[in-house]
């Protein structure tokens, strides 16, 4: 039994000091996707509170909804403050919570094919797709890498 347990031990440490090249690509992946789950939450935060301004520098044109792209950003922010000013979702007092965080390449499937070929025009297949829970359904966020910058390049909100 304590040999068991102590080799359920040691191969751990087999692994973290022998092969660190795929253990350091896996706590960059992991970082890099905890940095995408603090900006999703930064966004769905000014979703709730109905920030336009904030919400446009989280943004970047062309964007991307229903399979239809915004390529201007002074539209996407009349398309915003639309959803705003007619309550198209009531954000403010219901809970949203981020279900899960997907590449791009993994979620690509779960879009039809024309909302696929308006996506991979902005998308990559390492940028994410988002999973929020709202009420009892699934809305997705798209985010990618703008130069230094997560930006959201589109929604189903």
């Amino acid at each position: 039994m304590f040999r068991v347990a102590f080799a359920f031990f040691l191969i751990p440490l087999f692994f973290e000091f022998c092969c660190p090249v795929n253990i350091g690509q896996d706590k960059a992946q992991k970082s890099e996707e905890e940095a995408v789950w603090q900006f999703a939450n930064q966004v769905l935060e000014v979703l709730k509170k109905e920030d336009l301004p904030a919400l446009m520098k989280m943004n970047d044109t062309p964007w991307w909804k229903d399979g239809q792209l915004i390529k201007k950003e002074e539209v996407l922010k009349q398309w915003w403050r639309k959803r705003f000013d007619y309550k198209l979702f009531p954000l403010k007092d219901e809970p949203m919570k981020i279900n899960r965080i997907y590449r791009y390449a993994q979620a690509r499937k779960t879009f039809n094919e024309d909302s696929q070929k308006s996506l991979d025009t902005i998308m990559t297949k390492d940028d994410y797709v988002i999973f929020v829970q709202y009420r009892k359904a699934f809305l997705f966020l798209m985010i990618a890498q703008r130069g230094d910058q997560l930006k959201v390049v589109g929604s189903t909100f």
